[in-house]
């Protein structure tokens, strides 16, 4: 077991340093800290206190750059799960979680495309892909364009459809740079670009705007035409 878990430390370990975030480190780094247990579990009472110590300061370090990461994510759907506990104690049926897609409406966009199939190159709410799928319209995109080739095939696929559904409002241009993770890493240490930024979604945006044509806005969400 203990050779096994060694086994599977060096192996994640390309993945923990890879992506260098502290959750990344720590579940790629678990089977480390698992190894660490084993060996201070022999050593002195006070030794074992400093390591219990560091390793829970640790996790709260990583719950607390979490927090800050993903609290505008989260804020609506605990206020949801929330309301639906509530209804649950009260005898109500639970409400369905709605994420922006207020204003969606599967006739007005049927006004615009017929029963088409419809592309959805980028994220949507699950309340808007269910209303496509049981329509028959719905066209799953599977290809993320935050590295090259992945865009390159997005705007292949995309570019076979003819009809497009894509959020109000949605920036598609993306990058990030060396010394804007501080918020990230937890650490505002002076980091520095050394190459160009690849500007994820700028093809994108470019494609979107040579080769489509707006025809209508349902909701929240805009109705595209491929010329």
């Amino acid at each position: 077991m203990l050779a096994a878990l060694y086994l599977m430390s060096l192996a994640l370990l390309p993945a923990a340093f890879g992506r260098a975030d502290p959750v990344h480190v720590y579940w790629n780094g678990l089977s480390v800290l698992l190894l660490s247990a084993v060996a201070i579990s022999s050593r002195p009472r006070w030794q074992q206190i400093v390591w219990g110590a560091c390793l829970a300061i640790v996790i709260l370090w990583m719950c607390n750059i979490n927090r800050h990461v993903n609290r505008f994510e989260m804020r609506p759907v605990l206020r949801a799960e929330a309301a639906s506990f509530r209804d649950v104690v009260e005898g109500r049926r639970p409400r369905r979680l709605r994420q922006d897609d207020e204003g969606f409406s599967l006739q007005s966009l049927q006004a615009i495309v017929g029963h088409d199939p419809v592309a959805t190159p980028v994220e949507i709410p699950l309340q808007v892909e269910e209303s496509l799928r049981a329509s028959g319209q719905y066209t799953p995109s599977f290809y993320n364009f935050f590295v090259t080739a992945a865009e390159d095939r997005q705007i292949q696929e995309f570019n076979e459809s003819k009809w497009a559904l894509l959020p109000a409002g949605e920036k598609y241009e993306n990058f990030e740079r060396p010394e804007d993770l501080g918020f990230v890493l937890g650490l505002q240490l002076p980091y520095r670009s050394r190459r160009p930024v690849f500007v994820s979604g700028a093809r994108f945006a470019q494609n979107l705007a040579e080769n489509w044509k707006f025809r209508g806005a349902v909701g929240n969400y805009r109705v595209y035409e491929r010329e």
